[in-house]
C-alpha cells in the first residue's frame, strides 16, 4: 500500500490510497483505490481513522503487511498506529518491524537537495562571475561608443 498527502495552492488537504499487487502471473500492479478531500484537521489520528476506514471498506485491512509513505516526521506517527491497529486484525511478520518502507524517490529527492546545499556556494560564486563579465562588457562597449570606436587610437597616444 502506498499513501500520500498534500496540500493544494489553496490549502485543501488531498489523500491517495494505491494498491500494490503480484498477480498469479507474478506480474506487479498497481490500482488507485482512492483520491478523498481530506478537510482538516490533518493530525495522526485523523489520518490513521481515515486510513483504516478505507482498508475496511475495500476489504483489505487483513491483507496488508506494509505501507509506503514518504519521510515526513508526522508520518512516523501514522505509520506506528497503523502498524499496531493492522497488527491486531492479522498478525504481521516479523511483528511489523517491516510494516512501514520509506519511499525511495522521497529519499532520492532529500539527498540530491543536500548535495546542492553543498556546491551553492560554488554556484554563487558562477552566477557572480558571469554578472561581472556581462556588467565589464557592457561597461566596455558604452566606452568605445563614446569615443566614437576610436578608443585604440586614444590608447596609443597615452603611450
Amino acid at each position: 500500500m502506498t499513501f500520500d498527502f498534500w496540500t493544494s495552492c489553496v490549502g485543501h488537504g488531498f489523500l491517495s490510497l494505491m494498491d500494490h499487487y503480484i498477480n498469479a502471473n507474478w506480474n506487479l500492479h498497481s490500482k488507485i483505490l482512492n483520491f478523498i478531500h481530506m478537510p482538516p484537521p490533518h493530525n495522526a489520528n485523523t489520518f490513521h481513522d481515515k486510513i483504516h476506514d478505507l482498508l475496511k471498506e475495500w476489504k483489505i485491512h487483513k491483507k496488508i503487511f506494509t505501507i509506503t509513505l514518504d519521510n515526513t516526521r508526522a508520518n512516523d506517527n501514522k505509520q506506528d498506529m497503523l502498524c499496531d491497529t493492522v497488527n491486531v486484525h492479522a498478525r504481521l511478520p516479523c511483528r511489523g518491524e517491516f510494516f512501514h518502507v520509506r519511499c525511495g524517490a522521497h529519499v532520492l529527492n532529500l539527498i540530491v537537495k543536500e548535495g546542492l546545499k553543498l556546491i551553492d556556494v560554488g554556484i554563487s560564486k558562477v552566477k557572480d562571475l558571469v554578472k561581472y563579465v556581462t556588467d565589464f562588457e557592457k561597461i566596455f562597449t558604452i566606452t568605445l561608443d563614446n569615443a566614437g570606436g576610436n578608443c585604440f587610437g586614444s590608447w596609443n597616444r597615452l603611450c
